[in-house]
């Protein structure tokens, strides 16, 4: 028996982020950059220490300004 219904179809998963997704992509955008900025750190210090010291600066004040008490 032929019939020219389509076929049912699983509906593909939501394109809408949530809030905790979007949460987890930022968290992750802000790991890899400071992990980035560690490595430029570590890179310059001893072609540019003041460039070092400026980025290391910048990691701590990064740190300090941190929301951690919702982990």
């Amino acid at each position: 028996m032929k019939t020219d219904k389509p076929l049912a179809t699983a509906k593909p998963w939501p394109t809408w982020n949530t809030d905790y997704d979007r949460f987890v992509k930022e968290r992750n955008a802000a790991t890899q950059l400071r992990d980035d900025l560690c490595f430029l750190v570590g890179w310059t210090q001893s072609d540019n220490p003041e460039i070092s010291k400026k980025l290391e600066e910048l990691l701590k004040k990064h740190e300090e300004d941190r929301v951690q008490d919702w982990i």
